[in-house]
């Protein structure tokens, strides 16, 4: 699917074409079907599992720096290194660009993880009613994920080539 393409428009496309296989008698199992559309979505999912916002591209860290984290365990039992750390921007539901800190850079990761642990110690509570999931800070709702196919994906995009600043004050409502 081309960047910038709807969800909607991408579930779609993905159901035309487990359709057009199941026409022809071949059997998907479930699990794989999961994992294919996963690997072809490249927005925000929420995961419970992780310690820190993970990300595979580097294209968007600003600043970039080292960051001896070991390595995170994924989903298939396989160990994976967190080369480096930094900052990135994501333009949310309401056209606010958010600073997130210490996303971690996992290269062999193939999907952005948002850890919601992070997100609690960070000062925001999470709700969730009728497929759609609110993070909040105070009263102030900063971020929006909508459920598709039992996963809530982020509604927003990374910003390209923005420089990032994390604030000594600590953690406002526009640094995540």
């Amino acid at each position: 699917m081309k960047k910038g393409t709807s969800i909607n428009d991408h579930l779609d496309e993905y159901n035309k074409v487990i359709l057009g296989l199941k026409n022809i008698d071949i059997k998907i199992e479930d699990d794989d079907k999961a994992l294919q559309l996963l690997s072809s979505y490249g927005g925000w999912i929420i995961d419970t599992g992780f310690s820190y916002h993970i990300r595979p591209n580097r294209d968007c860290f600003a600043p970039y720096r080292s960051f001896d984290g070991g390595k995170v365990l994924m989903g298939n039992d396989v160990a994976c290194k967190v080369l480096r750390k930094g900052s990135i921007q994501i333009r949310i539901h309401d056209g606010i660009a958010r600073t997130w800190t210490d996303v971690g850079h996992v290269p062999e990761l193939r999907k952005n993880l948002i850890s919601l642990g992070t997100l609690d110690s960070n000062g925001c509570s999470y709700r969730a009613a009728s497929g759609v999931m609110r993070i909040m800070k105070g009263a102030l709702v900063v971020m929006k994920r909508l459920k598709q196919n039992s996963l809530y994906l982020l509604q927003g995009n990374t910003v390209m080539g923005a420089a990032t600043v994390a604030s000594s004050s600590g953690i406002d409502s526009d640094t995540i």
